[in-house]
């Protein structure tokens, strides 16, 4: 009302172009200073009360006019509100987009230093089960390798091995804790899906881990198969006391997408070191057979050779019974 008192007050005293400029720059400043949801209606009435009582044909300042304003009002209101309510609800989404987007790549620097830096594979391991669960808030996590995977047209068969554990499982589900793949699990249906799966509820109490859900009160699990090299390496898997969030099946399978890259990387300079290894044990017993020493010396140092990837469990099966009945045990 008060644009209209302004517009019938200057009427053929100031001029057309200077008056709608002013008016301009009232509704920029309310605009500016209060928001859309104060601007839209302040320039509805604006505009209509500079077109009714300023410019020819005018009209009277009367109840009919004053009526048709306020409705102009209500409308342009509740269309303010609803702009003004979508517009925050997507720059809500977008920042945590991006607040996601910069811990994922927070989490995988610091895995990727850490490989860079040398670390054991069973390191790099322990940081993607901790980086993975603080990245999706998760109570615990823990990550296992898969061996002897087959059954790859039904239901997968073969035997994990927890390899890192994060929070509040890693007493129950250590690392080197060990079991069979069984039906009805998270991590099975993983395997068989190729994609992040979600189990909550009753489900969780089916398998080897009923009695660890129900001792944590573990409401909700999310896991996911790692496929390293083109093949599935391992799963993954995440738990809540509550349900997770909706994107944590997007969230958690692209940081393992990427993750899979550092096991590879973290894998493959273990066996450069164990190939290294083994080499400067064969140039020592190379030196030592050139000096003709006694074959208990040189037995003892194939031994040494061979002991170190046996112990790890990544040499060669045969080579390591052939060892011990070589009496390299005794």
């Amino acid at each position: 009302m008060l644009a209209a008192i302004v517009c019938a007050t200057a009427r053929n005293h100031v001029p057309a172009m200077l008056l709608g400029s002013l008016l301009l720059l009232v509704v920029l400043a309310v605009a500016r200073f209060g928001g859309i949801l104060y601007a839209l209606p302040v320039g509805v009435m604006t505009i209509l009360a500079f077109d009714w009582y300023f410019l020819p044909p005018l009209r009277e300042l009367g109840a009919a006019t004053v009526l048709v304003g306020g409705l102009f009002l209500v409308i342009s209101v509740i269309v303010g509100a609803a702009v003004t309510t979508r517009a925050g609800r997507r720059a809500v989404a977008s920042e945590r987009a991006r607040g996601d987007l910069a811990a994922e790549q927070a989490a995988l620097r610091r895995v990727a230093t850490l490989v860079a830096s040398g670390a054991r594979p069973a390191e790099v391991f322990a940081a993607v089960a901790d980086e993975l669960g603080r990245l999706i808030g998760a109570d615990a996590t823990f990550f296992s390798r898969v061996d002897h995977l087959s059954g790859e047209d039904g239901e997968p068969e073969g035997d994990i091995t927890v390899v890192g554990s994060y929070g509040r499982v890693t007493d129950d589900l250590p690392v080197g804790f060990r079991t069979k793949l069984q039906s009805g699990t998270a991590m099975t249906a993983a395997l068989r899906a190729g994609s992040p799966v979600r189990i909550t509820g009753e489900a969780l109490a089916t398998g080897p881990f009923g009695a660890i859900a129900d001792k944590l009160g573990i409401r909700a699990a999310v896991a996911t198969s790692v496929v390293v090299g083109g093949r599935h390496w391992g799963v993954s898997l995440a738990t809540s006391r509550e349900d997770f969030p909706a994107d944590t099946e997007a969230r958690m399978a692209d940081f393992m997408e990427l993750a899979a890259t550092a096991i590879a990387n973290a894998q493959a300079e273990q066996k450069i070191r164990e190939l290294a290894d083994t080499q400067a044990s064969l140039r020592r017993l190379a030196m030592l057979v050139a000096r003709g020493e006694p074959r208990v010396s040189t037995t003892s140092t194939t031994c040494r050779a061979g002991s170190g990837t046996c112990a790890r469990g990544s040499g060669p099966r045969s080579r390591c019974r052939s060892m011990s009945t070589a009496g390299c045990g005794d």
